[in-house]
């Protein structure tokens, strides 16, 4: 299986659009991150503690997730971070959790902690229509008549089976929520 995702990314005044793929084989089993340097390590690790704290069950096949852009390694942590939630929804994808197979017309950027928080960026902080085509993975609360929405809040419902709790957050918001309350 395959699948590939956009992310943006504001670094040096700009906001750049980065592509993120990636695959599935039935090599060694575990998670390869390709294209981020030393950084890559510790978000595999990341997303290996999240979907087990979650108690998510991924198949036992070799995931590997690239980026193709070398700006990517000149970005500063906080831009960094906005990677964390596509490479975990790109992984996801792979492994079957979430319910979308073609990730190929989403934009995603957002981060999370390791408690579950789920910060989402809010596509007319960009003011990209360009970009107005795509899907944006984010929260249903920031709803535009520019983009097309797709809340991750009904991604994340279709992914669990238990009530484990999970933090959401998107800009000033912060709401505690169970996996099984996550609506649209």
């Amino acid at each position: 299986m395959q699948a590939c995702l956009k992310s943006i990314v504001p670094s040096f005044g700009k906001r750049n659009v980065i592509d993120l793929f990636g695959y599935t084989t039935k090599g060694i089993p575990g998670v390869d991150i390709i294209g981020l340097g030393k950084r890559g390590k510790v978000l595999k690790e990341k997303n290996n503690f999240i979907t087990r704290s979650m108690q998510i069950q991924i198949p036992m096949r070799r995931y590997v997730l690239c980026f193709d852009d070398e700006r990517l390694l000149e970005l500063g942590n906080e831009e960094f971070k906005l990677l964390e939630l596509p490479v975990l929804i790109l992984f996801w994808s792979l492994a079957g959790v979430v319910p979308i197979k073609n990730l190929e017309d989403c934009i995603c950027s957002g981060k999370f902690d390791v408690r579950g928080q789920i910060t989402c960026i809010d596509p007319e902080e960009f003011n990209l229509l360009e970009h107005e085509k795509y899907k944006w993975i984010t929260s249903k609360r920031m709803e535009s008549e520019d983009y097309h929405i797709l809340p991750i809040e009904d991604l994340l419902e279709a992914s669990f089976q238990t009530s484990t709790p999970l933090m959401y957050s998107s800009s000033a918001i912060s709401t505690p929520v169970s996996r099984a309350s996550i609506s649209s």
